[in-house]
């Protein structure tokens, strides 16, 4: 592989890591919250849902989020996690 292909994999492998694969960040956060074992996975962000205004805001939530806060696990960061998704409107 000669320096020219080597630089343009970089380059096209750091634009998808920072593009995303999920299409939005509804659809990344729906996965997120399946991959965690959420049981309200559904509830919280529907892929199916228009991304804007409060599930645009909920998908934020949870991609600031790690699993432990989604799934209740940790107490605390679950409860940050909680009033972040209650100051979605």
């Amino acid at each position: 592989m000669n320096l020219d292909t080597l630089a343009l994999a970089i380059c096209i492998g750091s634009f998808s890591a920072l593009a995303g694969c999920g299409g939005n960040a509804c659809d990344d956060a729906a996965d997120k919250v399946e991959s965690c074992g959420a049981k309200n996975a559904g509830d919280l962000v529907d892929k199916d849902a228009e991304c804007s205004g409060r599930t645009e805001c909920v998908a934020g939530c949870v991609a600031d989020a790690d699993c432990d806060s989604i799934t209740g696990t940790d107490p605390i960061s679950s409860a940050s996690f909680a009033k972040c998704t209650a100051d979605c409107k």
